[in-house]
């Protein structure tokens, strides 16, 4: 009788502190469900978890972590509509971040907004002149846009800082 309550106490403790945990910790066990959802492919549910950390919220690792999984998810489900707003929030607070910049310019080409992408495109050039992959999207949005002479003078510029063209 007295090992039956002390498992069953046992178990009561371990159902209190698991509740405790997940109510302090509630925004980093999101975070982490997203994780798991997302690595398993279950898009719509990573984006469930995502959407319902709270903003500002710390323990997790960093908002811009949890905006960043939360723009890549939308992505991956092929909702562009709803990751560029986020990606544009993050980028408004990281204008530095130049891979983030890649993004949302890829983004702004998904979304046919080509004048936003062949902007951040230059701005991506500016810091890196050698940024061949860069280079190239902005010779397919500016030949999109109809500017056909400056597309073939950015193709030109990446055959010549590759020593591939005249």
């Amino acid at each position: 009788m007295k090992k039956t309550v002390l498992i069953l106490f046992l178990f009561v403790i371990a159902g209190i502190t698991t509740g405790a945990y997940h109510l302090v910790n509630r925004d980093w066990v999101l975070y982490r469900q997203g994780e798991r959802q997302f690595a398993a492919g279950n898009i719509p549910a990573a984006i469930a978890a995502y959407e319902q950390v709270r903003p500002g919220k710390t323990g997790v690792p960093g908002k811009t972590g949890v905006e960043d999984r939360l723009a890549a998810a939308y992505l991956a489900a092929g909702d562009v509509n709803r990751a560029l707003p986020v990606l544009e929030t993050i980028r408004r607070r990281e204008p530095d971040n130049m891979p983030l910049a890649t993004s949302l310019a890829d983004a702004y080409v998904r979304s046919g907004r080509f004048a936003q992408a062949a902007s951040l495109y230059r701005e991506i050039l500016k810091k890196s002149p050698e940024d061949r992959r860069a280079r190239i999207e902005l010779a397919r949005v500016l030949a999109w846009e109809g500017q056909y002479d400056e597309s073939i003078g950015e193709y030109r510029k990446m055959l010549k800082t590759t020593g591939e063209g005249p």
